[in-house]
């Protein structure tokens, strides 16, 4: 009985878990295959090599082909079929994963559907991204006075003076300069100091 390759075992293991990630039919095979899936898709795209491929040792599971080894078993589990030489996802699946996208089922060209943007309003855009700019660098700003405070209590439950002194400095630095620029207020305070 022929079974299939080592490389086709790779190919179509790398084409089901960058395909059928999302699929919900899918989900527990790939969360458990955390390692064989990705594993062949890297070797697929060449990222990695393998130094050996010994697909009859079964008891070393330091070897590269042991992960691609079970979770190719796994996956003939799942579908319920013998290896019986498989080239590609579609002779398992039953299904033409070549022609994806192509044609939809009635046989007719996708369409690709036109938005209209006519009624956009670009300043709104602007001024609804400024204003999440400043939200989330806000929220930056917060978060990174939050880590140094906790930095500080640790080193002063830990009597670690030093360590306390570092983050002191550091949210000093750190400390945002709250200030609006206003060209009048500028001019005066030049004025006033003397330039």
């Amino acid at each position: 009985m022929a079974e299939t390759s080592f490389e086709n075992k790779v190919g179509i293991l790398s084409y089901l878990w960058m395909n059928y990630r999302e699929n919900e039919d899918w989900k527990d095979f790939i969360e458990y295959n955390d390692l064989g899936l990705p594993l062949a898709y890297m070797l697929d795209n060449q990222v990695v090599e393998l130094t050996a491929v010994d697909e009859d040792d079964e008891e070393d599971s330091s070897n590269g082909a042991f992960f691609i080894e079970n979770t190719w078993q796994m996956f003939l589990s799942k579908v319920g079929l013998e290896d019986t030489g498989f080239d590609d996802i579609e002779e398992i699946l039953g299904t033409d994963e070549s022609g994806w996208g192509e044609e939809d089922e009635d046989g007719e060209d996708y369409e690709i559907p036109i938005v209209d943007i006519s009624g956009f309003d670009e300043e709104a855009q602007q001024r609804d991204y400024s204003l999440g700019f400043e939200a989330g660098s806000s929220a930056e700003q917060k978060r990174v006075q939050e880590v140094i405070s906790m930095h500080k209590r640790w080193a002063k439950e830990k009597n670690r003076a030093s360590e306390f002194m570092f983050w002191d400095s550091a949210g000093e630095v750190l400390t945002p300069i709250n200030f609006e620029y206003n060209e009048e207020k500028y001019w005066e305070d030049l004025r006033n100091e003397g330039f």
